[in-house]
């Protein structure tokens, strides 16, 4: 398990560190929104870098992992799911683009519009890309459950390629840029 320093003292955080049953689409919807909307908490530990986007873990444990991401306009994932966890994110500041897809040869795309303070959760093995489009910074906050899963990236062959467990740090995961 895996604290923040900068979460560490608070009592709601602690309590979902420990917990051991896995949280649901509809309350990860709701952590990702208390998270956006505590910009004292958060603030101060955003970093937007041109080179790749920038993430923090908040929080990692068995079953869940809170991350805040920092986006420069072009930067983007991959596709990709989250390995077979059910997932949320709110958009904390500026606008994200978000295309899911219907399968894994990416058939029928569909894009959405995630305006400041948007939330959108996904059941297990959606498959998305997320991206900021815009001309402006964006932050968002991301929860998954369980936690650690496998990420699996994709191409549109229809087959994923494994990326390894605590996958937002991997480089391939993290570099994509969109541009």
């Amino acid at each position: 398990m895996r604290i923040h320093p900068s979460f560490a003292g608070i009592r709601r955080i602690r309590a979902l560190a420990t917990r051991e049953e896995l949280f649901t689409a509809e309350e990860l919807l709701d952590l990702t929104l208390e998270i956006a909307g505590q910009t004292e908490l958060w603030r101060p530990l955003i970093r937007y870098a041109t080179e790749a986007r920038w993430y923090e873990a908040l929080l990692v444990s068995s079953a869940l992992e809170l991350w805040l991401i920092g986006w420069t306009p072009g930067q983007a994932t991959p596709i990709h799911d989250h390995g077979g966890a059910s997932g949320a994110l709110t958009i904390a500041t500026g606008r994200l683009v978000e295309t899911a897809h219907a399968g894994p040869c990416l058939t029928r795309p569909r894009r959405t519009i995630l305006d400041k303070g948007t939330r959108v959760h996904f059941p297990p093995h959606h498959i998305h890309r997320v991206a900021n489009e815009g001309v402006v910074n964006a932050a968002s906050i991301h929860a998954d459950s369980p936690a650690g899963l496998e990420m699996r990236l994709y191409d549109g062959s229809g087959t994923p390629q494994r990326v390894a467990a605590g996958s937002a740090s991997d480089p391939a995961y993290a570099t994509e840029s969109g541009r």
